[in-house]
């Protein structure tokens, strides 16, 4: 277009020179021809010539007679006629080439510039000709791109649309129409076609979004939304497109795509049901969790309202996954989740924070007893037997409640205050809620600390073991000791098993601990028997977690074979606890313990939910008493019954009575006279440390005589 444009000017400016040198070419007193222009001087000259000669001739003639003089001036006419017919010849041809030098001049330039407009003219050509070439080439490479637009976007799973704004036409390519499912559409597509094709959900907010754009409100148009198909179901569509706007702003035509996203759609849907569902239960997971109690705070903030926080684990659930294993641990999670729905609002999110805990969140609470009321119907609901794989197990639940705004005002502070309220739920026996308190948080400080305490004092070797003597009461001899660990602490001095072992079994320390008590406790015995000493049984306590470990069997005959105990002065005391968790599971270990030859005890029986079928079907050798029964023993008719019938029962199916925590003299002499087999107290002797101990049984002579003399 610039060459075309420049053409035009070098044709305007030249066309006035050549209009020039066609005037001077058609000057009718300039002959450029040779012949004529000699032709025409020598007619000049001859005809000057003549008339001179006559007139000149006769004019001397007339005004002189002198001959002489006549042809002097004869001379001189002849000269002067020379001189003139010179002077008039140089004159006449001077002006002639004058004006022949000024137009061969002008034409020289005026061709000049020609010859330079004629290169221009070349160069300019050769230019629209290029210039044609690259708008052919482009009109062929933009009908290829848009071929290749529309392959692409259809290849890509997407349709063309185009509507005329100004004429409300809208044409609809068959990829689109095949989206949707509308091949044989035999109407008219238009805008209004496509807002009644949008889905409910998604209708204001995708008209709005198209308008927006076209309004110059966005800077680009970029909407998903949900249309109708023809066999009425939705597809999800990005839309995309780029509008025309005239000088005025007005939009003229917009034209872009719809790509069918469904399946990308559904695969979000499945990855933020992975990314914030649980997938055990369906329920929300911790991700979910921790999003919306940041939102429910924030918008407790703002209407100045209280939300709370319900934290909460099943009591005992480890037990199902260490007796059943991890499939029906998950299947009664599942059943949990079920049941806690039934009692969830929904205002309220109910959340499976990973394990066997729990979280529910309660928004806008105006009556704490509610609160109460939903916490008490939690517990009680989850209170009842559920029957896996035919067996049947009981859990229950320990809630903390920790309430916004007062309890905190952050996400991480809610948390660990309803946590912390859990714990000490917990603490207090299980099955049960606490409202957090400031105190609770102390309390949990402790625990941690006594947590990181244990641990140093595994590794540092702070604990050693003390033995109290299990006395023959018939004969008055000890026949066993019981070993019991001790914990001195480099700080706190001595700390009594009451604080740390519940800690300990909590926290999974027992383990190591328990590990340790029994290898010490063998090794010991087996000292007391290599130096002489009546060999006496050894019985040592195993706690529920030591119990459930895959090895305990095989553990308990590494250390008998590392110390060199014989298997029969080994006894192992168990609790009801222990029986409770998984009763076939128990029988079986017992029973492989029995064929090893070592005794089994069941400890503090009657302390717990005690039931005589444990007695029948348990293969123990003692049962051991809890000291709340002898503490009354001699004092209140309805422990004496209750003792005396249980020593009795016990005796009938053949197994032996330990009476723990004698120390008085008339218990002794009570439990002597009705048939109590053992006993051990503070009456024989408190618990000593080995080398204390190891006097006692250097003496050899009957307990209770010892006891006179040496009474602690």
């Amino acid at each position: 277009m610039l060459r075309i444009l420049e053409l035009k000017r070098i044709l305007k400016e030249n066309s006035k020179k050549i209009l020039v040198v066609n005037d001077l070419l058609s000057f009718k007193d300039i002959s450029l021809n040779p012949t004529k222009a000699a032709f025409k001087i020598c007619i000049m000259y001859m005809t000057i010539g003549s008339l001179w000669i006559l007139l000149s001739d006769k004019v001397l003639e007339v005004s002189i007679d002198d001959i002489k003089r006549i042809n002097i001036l004869q001379t001189y006419k002849g000269w002067t006629y020379i001189i003139v017919t010179g002077v008039i010849s140089f004159l006449f041809i001077k002006n002639l080439l004058t004006k022949i030098q000024f137009v061969s001049n002008k034409l020289y330039e005026s061709y000049h510039e020609l010859n330079l407009a004629y290169q221009e003219l070349i160069v300019t050509k050769e230019d629209l000709k290029n210039k044609f070439q690259e708008i052919k080439l482009s009109k062929e490479a933009l009908a290829e791109s848009e071929e290749r637009y529309q392959l692409a976007v259809e290849g890509a799973n997407g349709g063309i649309w185009d509507w005329d704004i100004k004429s409300n036409k809208m044409y609809i390519s068959s990829r689109a129409k095949n989206i949707l499912d509308y091949e044989d559409f035999e109407g008219e597509y238009s805008i209004e076609v496509w807002k009644s094709l949008l889905h409910p959900d998604d209708k204001n907010k995708a008209i709005k979004t198209f308008y927006d754009y076209l309004n110059k409100k966005a800077d680009s148009y970029n909407s998903v939304y949900r249309l109708r198909t023809q066999n009425g179901n939705y597809k999800w569509i990005l839309s995309r497109g780029q509008a025309i706007w005239d000088e005025n702003d007005e939009p003229i035509r917009i034209a872009g795509s719809h790509t069918d996203i469904t399946e990308q759609k559904i695969n979000e849907e499945k990855f933020l049901k992975l990314a914030y569902y649980d997938l055990i239960t369906g329920l929300p997971n911790r991700a979910m969790f921790e999003k919306e109690l940041i939102a429910r705070i924030s918008y407790a903030k703002k209407t100045k309202t209280k939300c709370a926080l319900l934290y909460f684990d099943l009591d005992d659930f480890k037990n199902v996954n260490d007796t059943l294993g991890h499939t029906y641990g998950d299947a009664l999670l599942k059943m949990v989740a079920k049941e806690l729905k039934e009692y969830k609002k929904e205002d309220q999110l109910l959340a499976r924070l990973g394990g066997d805990e729990f979280a529910l969140i309660v928004s806008n609470i105006e009556n704490l007893n509610n609160l109460h009321n939903l916490a008490d119907t939690i517990v009680s609901s989850l209170e009842k037997p559920w029957i896996l794989n035919g067996q049947e197990f009981y859990i229950s639940a320990s809630i903390g409640i920790a309430i916004f705004p007062c309890h905190g005002q952050d996400f991480q502070t809610l948390l660990r205050n309803a946590d912390t309220a859990m714990y000490c739920a917990k603490e207090e026996g299980k099955k049960g809620y606490k409202i957090y308190k400031e105190e609770m948080y102390i309390k949990k400080i402790e625990f941690i600390n006594m947590k990181k305490s244990l641990r140093y004092g595994v590794k540092n070797e702070e604990f050693f073991l003390t033995y109290q003597s299990v006395v023959d009461l018939k004969k008055d001899q000890a026949i066993g000791s019981e070993a019991l660990i001790r914990w001195n602490h480099p700080k706190k001095g001595l700390i009594s098993p009451d604080r740390f072992i519940p800690i300990a079994e909590k926290t999974g320390i027992i383990k190591e601990i328990g590990k340790w008590v029994l290898e010490t406790a063998c090794k010991q015995n087996k000292i007391w028997i290599d130096k002489g000493y009546k060999p006496t049984k050894i019985s040592i306590n195993m706690s529920a977690l030591e119990f459930k470990q895959i090895n305990f069997v095989s553990n308990i005959k590494r250390v008998l074979e590392e110390t060199g105990l014989d298997s029969k002065y080994l006894v192992i005391e168990i609790t009801e606890n222990i029986v409770l968790e998984n009763l076939n599971q128990t029988i079986e270990i017992l029973n492989e313990l029995k064929k090893m030859k070592i005794k089994i005890a069941l400890d503090d029986f009657g302390t717990g939910y005690s039931s005589l079928n444990y007695l029948r079907i348990l293969p123990i050798d003692f049962l051991k008493l809890d000291k709340t029964f002898i503490n009354n023993v001699t004092k209140k008719c309805k422990d004496r019954a209750i003792t005396e019938s249980l020593i009795k029962l016990a005796h009938d199916i053949g197994l032996k009575v330990v009476a723990e925590g004698i120390e008085t003299e008339e218990q002794y002499h009570y439990l002597k006279n009705i048939n109590c087999d053992l006993g051990q107290g503070y009456l024989f002797n408190r618990p000593l440390p080995s080398n204390e101990f190891e006097k006692i049984l250097e003496k050899g002579l009957p307990f209770f005589a010892q006891n006179k003399d040496n009474k602690n």
